[in-house]
């Protein structure tokens, strides 16, 4: 499978991740927001990485890597977007475990930012892929 293809499902299940996140949100489950808002930026940055051809870091918080990967390939984009996507990984990668595992409570307003940067990460992904497939997944060899 190229990355290409990759790259879009693994877009097609950030979208799936992401609707978690909102769903969690609009049950008031703050903790679950966070943590699934945190994987579907995790996993829509992932995408945009594998578009680009370059092997995913093993890491949660993979928005340096990007950026980095962007500015190697003198890739236009948006600093100050970027910028607050690289805050929002960072942080997000740490709330990660903890908000699972109730080690934090997370409040309104932390759940509402995790959804709401996954939001931009995802929009940000399908800028530079596309949108990802519509309808149940289908796996691709």
């Amino acid at each position: 499978m190229t990355s290409d293809l990759r790259a879009r499902d693994l877009l097609w299940y950030a979208r799936g991740v992401l609707a978690e996140a909102r769903a969690a949100f609009g049950a008031g489950v703050w903790n679950g927001a966070v943590r699934r808002g945190q994987e579907a930026l995790e996993m829509s940055l992932k995408a945009v990485l594998l578009h680009l051809g370059a092997d995913c870091p093993r890491v949660h918080d993979v928005a340096p890597a990007l950026v980095a990967l962007l500015r190697q390939r003198g890739v236009a984009f948006d600093e100050e977007r970027l910028a607050g996507l690289e805050r929002a990984s960072a942080e997000l990668a740490d709330k990660r475990a903890p908000a699972l595992y109730l080690e934090i409570l997370c409040t309104e307003e932390q759940a509402s930012s995790a959804v709401r940067a996954a939001e931009d990460a995802f929009a940000f992904a399908c800028e530079r892929i596309g949108p990802p497939p519509e309808g149940p997944f289908r796996p691709r060899a």
